[in-house]
């Protein structure tokens, strides 16, 4: 049973939605994700107050036309409940989640992520949810440094970011490499001075639909 079912059918909710990138299966995505959501909502028999679905991605929340919407209404009083995919659907950086949590503070109205089935509360998740913005913050910077990986004309000396996720063969950890310093940082595994010779170790990226 949804976490939803907790709240009363007076419970006044918006709704955002919106994808991570323009590409054409993230566009595909967000039909189906508002589907989702409005039929979720309309399940626990929940009252609409508005859809906000932002067609276009951003990661600076004055960009999102639909999201400063939504911000509108919550602080003209219409809305009770926030139900959202998940926290990067509704902020992409430190200072977007502090403003909006002071919001949620001011306002006293929820917020529901429905990947995790999760209502949001303030004592118990602050931090979980600011160090998870910061980290999305620092993805989205290095988004427009993906394509170095492939860029490069001479394949005996292949480009790799500033920095990247690698594999360390010599300490069976992971870490950050360093192009500048050419110094990495390693997670797991033991110590040691030895470093790869493999300057262009393959770096692994990732990104949620």
């Amino acid at each position: 049973m949804s976490e939803l079912s907790k709240f009363s059918p007076q419970t006044r909710v918006a709704i955002y939605n919106r994808v991570s990138t323009e590409k054409k299966v993230q566009m595909e995505a967000l039909d189906v994700q508002v589907a989702y959501t409005r039929k979720l909502v309309e399940d626990n028999h929940l009252t609409i107050v508005d859809q906000y679905i932002e067609p276009e991605t951003g990661t600076e929340a004055e960009h999102r036309l639909e999201y400063q919407r939504m911000i509108r209404d919550i602080k003209a009083d219409r809305i009770d409940l926030v139900v959202v995919k998940c926290s990067d659907r509704l902020c992409r950086d430190q200072a977007e989640w502090h403003n909006f949590v002071k919001l949620h503070l001011q306002k006293k109205f929820q917020l529901y992520f429905y990947l995790d089935d999760h209502i949001y509360d303030h004592e118990r998740d602050d931090i979980k949810y600011s160090v998870q913005a910061i980290v999305e913050q620092s993805r989205v910077r290095s988004l427009p440094r993906k394509s170095e990986i492939f860029t490069a004309t001479d394949r005996s000396t292949p480009r790799v970011p500033r920095h990247c996720i690698y594999a360390d063969p010599y300490t069976a950890g992971i870490g950050m490499w360093s192009l500048s310093t050419r110094t990495p940082s390693v997670s797991g595994g033991q110590s040691t001075k030895r470093k790869p010779q493999n300057f262009a170790t393959p770096c692994h990226w990732w990104s949620r639909g």
